[in-house]
């Protein structure tokens, strides 16, 4: 199967150009949020959660419909409620974003 360059897109896209989006809510967050994935590809999505500073604090993978919205919630450990760097990618797509806490 042939895949895509890195695409690193997270809410826009270019016209007629199929992108994996990703919107992360609420944001900021006080406990817990959720991802919503929108793939151009059917298959398994990988999510990670770092906080700001690199320090992996989550891991899933999710399977996903192409062009169907997947929500992945979230609960962050209390440790972690800060900023939250999320990393989602499936074939050659990927997509990152920060979540900030009102703390």
């Amino acid at each position: 199967t042939r895949s895509s360059g890195g695409n690193v897109l997270t809410s826009n896209t270019i016209s007629g150009q199929a992108a994996l989006i990703v919107t992360a809510y609420p944001n900021p967050y006080k406990d817990n949020f959720s991802l919503k994935i929108n793939s151009p590809v059917s298959g398994q999505v990988s999510i990670s959660y770092y906080t700001i500073d690199g320090i992996k604090v989550a891991e899933m993978k999710r399977d996903v419909v192409a062009f169907t919205e997947l929500t992945v919630p979230y609960n962050v450990p209390p440790a972690y409620r800060t900023r939250i760097v999320y990393t989602v990618s499936i074939g050659g797509y990927h997509a990152k974003g920060i979540v900030v806490s009102p703390n």
